[in-house]
């Protein structure tokens, strides 16, 4: 990777953009705009409480 490529990734501060919240071309505002299309596309989840107990043993 060239210096004019890497450059564009990183911010003032030094980390990777492509990280951040902040950056429009960022992995999070990606998987979190596609995350919320297809919440739309589908019904409300509803809260079923479990039936039975559970047990849990410490080994």
């Amino acid at each position: 990777m060239e210096y004019s490529e890497v450059s564009k990734h990183l911010a003032p501060c030094g980390l990777d953009c492509i990280r951040c919240a902040d950056c429009e071309q960022g992995e999070i505002k990606q998987l979190s705009s596609r995350l919320s299309q297809l919440k739309t596309n589908n019904a409300p989840i509803k809260y079923r409480p479990a039936k039975e107990k559970v047990l849990v043993l410490h080994l």
